[in-house]
C-alpha cells in the first residue's frame, strides 16, 4: 500500500482544530477522550498541488446528528478562519458514520497512534475508492486531553505545559493545573484550544 508520513500543514492544523473546537463545543464543552474518527482530504485532481478537495470526516459523537446541520456550522465555522483562496481549496464537505465501511477500512489501513499528530499522503485504492494524493489526518489532541488526566501540551508558540487537565470553559480555554514551585504563584495555567499543536499523555514515569 503506498503511503506516506507527511508534517502536518498550517492550512490542515488550523482545519483540523477548528473542527475539534466544533466537536468539544457538541458534546457540551466535555474532554472525555474522543475526537474524530476520520479526517480526509480526497482531491479533485490528484495532479495538482494546489486542487479543491472533498472533506470527510467522521465522529462518534456527530453520529446521531444531523448531516446538513453538521456541515452548515462547520463551513461557517470555517469561513469565519479561512481566506477567500483557502476556503474555496474545499470544494465539499461529507459527514459519514462512525461505523462505515470507509472509517472501519482507513482504521484498517493506518491504526491510530494516540501519542502523537500524522498527516499520511495516502495513494491507493481502499474499499474500491480510489484516494490517489489524499491526505489523511490522525490528531490526538482531544484523545489525549481528557479532564482528570496528566498530559503534555505542545502550543504554536514553542511553550510546553504539563499538568493535569481541569476542563476546558466556553471560549475554548483550556485550564491545566500545574506543580506548585517557589517561582510560580498560581498552580493553574490557560491556554486557547487553538493554540494547541499537539498533546501526549503520561503513562507511567514516561510522556
Amino acid at each position: 500500500m503506498a503511503k506516506k508520513t507527511m508534517v502536518t500543514t498550517d492550512f490542515h492544523q488550523k482545519l483540523v482544530r477548528n473542527l475539534e473546537k466544533y466537536l468539544v463545543r457538541e458534546t457540551g464543552f466535555k474532554l472525555i477522550g474522543r475526537g474524530y474518527d476520520l479526517i480526509l482530504f480526497i482531491p479533485i485532481d490528484s495532479t495538482s498541488f494546489d486542487s479543491k478537495s472533498t472533506l470527510i470526516i467522521s465522529a462518534k459523537s456527530l453520529d446521531d446528528k444531523r448531516e446538513r446541520t453538521i456541515i452548515q456550522h462547520i463551513l461557517t465555522s470555517f469561513k469565519s478562519i479561512l481566506n477567500f483562496t483557502e476556503f474555496s481549496l474545499i470544494s465539499s464537505l461529507q459527514v459519514v458514520n462512525s461505523n462505515s465501511t470507509l472509517v472501519k477500512n482507513m482504521d484498517f489501513a493506518f491504526p491510530f497512534q494516540r501519542r502523537e499528530d500524522i498527516e499520511y499522503e495516502v495513494n491507493t485504492t481502499i474499499g474500491g475508492i480510489p484516494l490517489y494524493g489524499a491526505r489523511l489526518v490522525r490528531s490526538s489532541v482531544l484523545t489525549n486531553l481528557i479532564t482528570g488526566k496528566r498530559c503534555r501540551i505542545k502550543l504554536i508558540s514553542g511553550n510546553i505545559l504539563s499538568g493535569k487537565v481541569l476542563g476546558i470553559s466556553e471560549d475554548y480555554q483550556v485550564t491545566i493545573e500545574i506543580e506548585s514551585t517557589a517561582e510560580i504563584i498560581s498552580p493553574t495555567i490557560s491556554c486557547q484550544f487553538g493554540d494547541i499543536v499537539s498533546v501526549q499523555t503520561f503513562v507511567g514515569e514516561n510522556w
